[in-house]
């Protein structure tokens, strides 16, 4: 009795995360989502975003994982189409949404990669 009650706990703990558990359906649908963002974060519109000021009632706005912003070091990324990709869960993103995540970005070492694809995701500067 003892023994089953413990690996049925044990096995309770090893359920995959919610982002492991999407339908093969909606993976290429935020597949199919994530190049279109890439497309629309091209070169010429990150130059355009270089100027823009985000007012912090505007960027509060953004606070879920359907419509998410986050601020790292005063500049703004819009990481909707990205939060389900993100590899270490959407929960990472969705709970960072429309607030600073310098720091949470800080505790994790990202890799010169990840530091070059965020600036496709760059929208602007939140405003002084």
């Amino acid at each position: 009795e003892y023994m089953g009650t413990t690996l049925a706990f044990f096995f309770a703990l090893r359920q995959p995360p919610r982002s492991q558990m999407l339908s093969l359906a909606r993976r290429a649908a935020m597949a199919s989502r994530l190049v279109a963002s890439r497309l629309l974060h091209s070169a010429p519109v990150r130059a355009a975003a270089a100027g823009r000021q985000i007012s912090a009632a505007e960027f509060a706005k953004h606070n879920n994982e359907d419509d998410c912003w986050i601020a790292i070091d005063g500049k703004v990324y819009d990481v909707t189409d990205y939060v389900y990709a993100h590899p270490g869960g959407d929960e990472v993103l969705a709970d960072a949404a429309g607030s600073d995540a310098t720091a949470a970005f800080r505790k994790v070492e990202h890799s010169p990669e990840a530091i070059a694809e965020m600036r496709k995701f760059y929208i602007g500067d939140l405003a002084p």
